[in-house]
């Protein structure tokens, strides 16, 4: 019986299982489905964790490099702007005048010398023919005035040479006489000594009778008038010999008169020069005055180049200022900036390589030729960050330091020059200049990139040898100390005793990344 009731019990269980079904089909169908769509989104959610996961480490496995010899340059960049090597802004002295005519257009090339306007010279030529004339007046007042103290000059030296002369002839005349007068009272000596020598000679061949021998009158008469004779004659030799000594003596006193006379000739002789030099001088200051401006009125243009500026207009009037302004392009050069922190850096002689967007790829070589001994320093409002919808980005790197109210700082810079020698046909004047200044450069180096190289907990340098895999197929590796050497944007010289060509390396990542990092970077690039 409890058997049976119990089949019975079943029966009616299932019975009322079938129909609670029936009525409520469409629920049960539901329910099903939705069983379904449950056991499938739980596996697909395996799935994609899994995914998700092998993403992450994918995204976060080190990058690879190999040790490889390059050539490493160090540099500083810069950007500047091509300006004219050479300039003129080409003005005239002459003002106050009218534009005659104008030999140029604007965007012409010119060669150094080439005409670019006339002034109008017709005042100037006629205070220029006025001067002339003063000139000649004055030259001609001058020319009489020299030519007077020119005869005067000549007459003093003609009285100069004919005093000389005549004082010279004087004392020769002195010394003849004297010497006449000497040789007088040496013949009455003579005349006497012989006279006495005569008459002894005669007492002495006839002691008793010489007087009555005829010769003996003569002779006495000679021996009694000769001395007085010989007294005249020497009083004469006296006076002659005073004559010759008192010209002798007196002869410096006379050829100082003399030549002071002519020395004064000489005197105003060279006071006339000078007087009709200055008197001159004025006149021919203003002749070569007038015939300059004139000259000026011609303006031509000092360098060769491209004309840029054009400011003179036919019949216009000028009174100062630019005419044109020239600009020779064949050679340009760099103006740039470098900031305080690596001006001591940059020397004059320093290669430079230049790119621009006209140029695109293709490189410019350029030289410093000057670095400025002075900054040149802006204030400006934080750090130069751009802006968005008119919002200064700059100001967000003050407030990490001054709060919400900003900041500002001093961007001091140092000017620098870089000549340009072969600009080539595509850089023109104001374009942007993209600099790469090289410090050093070093040659077949071995090199890794710089964020290859690790600092150890000793301070020491160290890269990560790549040795081989583990089973998860993560890197194993091995510290390799290295010193570090040249350094350029990317790369960085190393070596060491165990670091070898062809190396393979791990480049560390900056830092890792988890799934939601890497959603939500792909979905500001526009969604997974």
């Amino acid at each position: 019986m409890s058997a049976a009731r119990g089949l019975n019990e079943n029966g009616k269980k299932r019975k009322g299982i079938a129909i609670w079904l029936k009525k409520h089909k469409k629920l049960c169908i539901l329910s099903v489905v939705l069983l379904i769509v449950a056991v499938a989104v739980g596996v697909i959610g395996i799935r994609a964790n899994q995914a998700m996961k092998a993403l992450e480490r994918e995204a976060n496995r080190p990058d690879t490099a190999k040790v490889e010899r390059r050539t490493l340059v160090e540099s500083v960049s810069a950007t500047g702007t091509f300006q004219a090597a050479y300039e003129s802004n080409i003005t005239s002295e002459v003002t106050n005048t009218t534009i005659q005519g104008v030999y140029v257009k604007l965007g012409d090339k010119v060669s150094a010398g080439d005409v670019i306007c006339v002034l109008d010279t017709t005042e100037l030529e006629e205070d220029l023919k006025d001067a002339r004339k003063e000139l000649a007046d004055s030259e001609e007042d001058s020319r009489e005035d020299m030519e007077r103290a020119q005869k005067q000059l000549d007459d003093a030296a003609q009285t100069r040479d004919d005093s000389i002369a005549d004082l010279d002839e004087d004392i020769d005349d002195a010394w003849q006489n004297w010497k006449a007068a000497e040789s007088d009272r040496m013949d009455l000596e003579n005349r006497l000594a012989q006279a006495e020598s005569q008459m002894q000679q005669l007492k002495d061949s006839r002691p008793d009778d010489y007087m009555s021998s005829p010769s003996y009158s003569s002779l006495n008469e000679q021996i009694l008038s000769l001395p007085g004779q010989i007294s005249t004659a020497q009083r004469a030799e006296e006076r002659a010999k005073n004559s010759y000594e008192s010209a002798v003596a007196d002869r410096d006193s006379r050829l100082k008169r003399i030549n002071d006379s002519y020395q004064d000739a000489v005197e105003n002789y060279d006071a006339a020069v000078e007087r009709n030099a200055d008197a001159s001088k004025r006149e021919r200051e203003r002749v070569a005055e007038l015939e300059e401006q004139i000259a000026n009125c011609t303006v031509r243009t000092p360098i060769s180049g491209i004309v840029t500026d054009l400011s003179a207009y036919l019949w216009n009037d000028y009174n100062g200022g630019s005419l044109a302004v020239v600009k020779n392009t064949d050679t340009l050069r760099v103006e740039a900036d470098i900031d305080e922190y690596d001006v001591n850096k940059i020397k004059v002689g320093q290669e430079v390589v230049i790119r621009s967007n006209a140029t695109g790829d293709v490189e410019l070589t350029g030289t410093v030729s000057s670095v400025s001994p002075a900054a040149s320093g802006s204030e400006s409002a934080g750090s130069s960050g751009g802006s968005i919808g008119g919002f200064d980005l700059g100001a967000l790197d003050g407030m990490s330091s001054s709060g919400l109210g900003g900041g500002s700082s001093d961007d001091v810079s140092y000017p620098i020059i870089i000549d340009v020698p072969v600009p080539g046909t595509e850089v023109r004047v104001g374009m942007t200049a993209k600099l790469s200044i090289i410090l050093s450069k070093q040659e077949n180096v071995l090199s890794v990139p710089f964020d290859a190289v690790s600092e150890d907990e000793d301070g020491s340098l160290f890269i990560e040898e790549i040795t081989g895999k583990d089973k998860e197929g993560e890197y194993i590796t091995r510290k390799v100390t290295v010193t570090k050497g040249v350094e350029s944007d990317y790369y960085v010289e190393i070596s060491g005793s165990k670091v070898k060509e062809g190396m393979e390396i791990i480049v560390p990542k900056a830092e890792s990344k988890s799934i939601f990092d890497l959603m939500q970077e792909s979905g500001a690039a526009g969604g997974m």
